[in-house]
């Protein structure tokens, strides 16, 4: 899925073995969808990550084309 946008803020250093935790989410647009991921330590708020990502379909003649997102995918996730 192509990724159109991504963002990221880094407020905290972590370590490699540090015992952290990753909130993420995700919601859905038409034909995109966006996951946020938030990543914690004791509590602190480390670091916050975006993207957006476009469902595609290949056409006839094999382009990528936007497609709504299914809707077995967006209940998957109880959207």
């Amino acid at each position: 899925f192509p990724l159109v946008r991504t963002h990221a803020r880094f407020m905290k250093p972590t370590r490699f073995g540090d015992d952290v935790v990753v909130d993420s989410s995700i919601s859905f647009g038409r034909s995109s969808f966006e996951i946020a991921h938030k990543l914690s330590l004791d509590g602190e708020l480390c670091a916050e990550c975006e993207e957006k990502r476009v469902w595609v379909v290949r056409d006839a003649e094999g382009r990528l084309k936007s497609h709504p997102v299914p809707a077995a995918v967006r209940e998957k996730f109880g959207a």
